[in-house]
């Protein structure tokens, strides 16, 4: 079904050079969904190249965020965020390894370093990069000639996120914590020729939430010092589900 949605979404398909092509679309749910990439692959003959890039994106404190605590929402994020891309991957390595391809497949910061805030989408990440890390040492070991690497991305300022930080946090966020949208994207691109194991980006900021975590263990306990913190959180994501809700922008919410 995934493919032949591609197939009919072709007009939305861009001519990056001659004889290279990207198709591009929402494809959700494809779980169970055999004909995932066929689209792509009857429209142009081969898929040399694959970037997993979608996620439900919830906030808020867990314990307060009721909507958060049922079952069946948890399953359905851990089948957006998780189960999808290893379906995915499972449809096109067979082609990718033939054409000697590549796979980017894109995780968060907090998939090393959680966040009350974001507890259950942390879970996802941490899941993903679990996965996805196993699989690059397993093409490696088999000598597989496709590749595989992981995104580790922080705050990028897309126009929905530059909102949200505006309005709660106003300049509170240092720029060298944020990552600009235009260079977070030539950063995944340079990837298909690199093949890096991994990318990281904003580096200052990915660089450094590694060296605080790893190094300084409980130094996150200082941070949650503050006794006001925990209401602000609340605050910020009640903020960012009606900015959601207001702007149609899908990213915190899975209903």
């Amino acid at each position: 079904k995934a493919g032949r949605w591609f197939g009919r979404r072709r007009r939305r398909n861009m001519v990056l050079h001659p004889g290279v092509f990207m198709s591009y679309d929402a494809i959700c749910p494809i779980w169970n969904s055999p004909g995932a990439g066929s689209g792509s692959l009857k429209v142009y003959g081969r898929i040399d190249h694959v970037l997993l890039n979608h996620a439900a994106l919830p906030s808020g404190p867990f314990l307060a965020m009721t909507h958060q605590q049922s079952p069946a929402y948890l399953e359905k994020l851990f089948r957006t965020n998780v189960f999808s891309f290893i379906q995915l991957m499972l449809a096109v390595l067979p082609e990718v390894e033939k054409n000697s391809g590549h796979i980017l497949v894109t995780s968060s910061i907090s998939g090393e370093q959680p966040f009350f805030l974001h507890g259950p989408y942390a879970s996802t990440k941490h899941a993903l990069n679990g996965f996805f890390y196993s699989l690059q040492q397993e093409l490696l070991a088999k000598k597989s000639t496709a590749t595989v690497s992981v995104a580790i991305l922080g705050i990028i300022m897309t126009k929905e996120q530059t909102q949200l930080l505006s309005e709660s946090f106003g300049d509170a966020i240092p720029d060298l914590f944020k990552g600009d949208l235009v260079e977070c994207s030539l950063a995944m691109v340079d990837n298909f020729v690199n093949r890096a194991r991994t990318v990281s980006y904003p580096k200052f900021a990915v660089y450094f939430g590694r060296f605080v975590w790893w190094l300084t263990p409980f130094g996150h306990e200082m941070a949650l010092a503050d006794e006001g913190l925990y209401d602000a959180a609340v605050r910020f994501s009640e903020k960012g589900r009606e900015l959601s809700e207001a702007t149609g922008f899908q990213s915190n919410n899975l209903s």
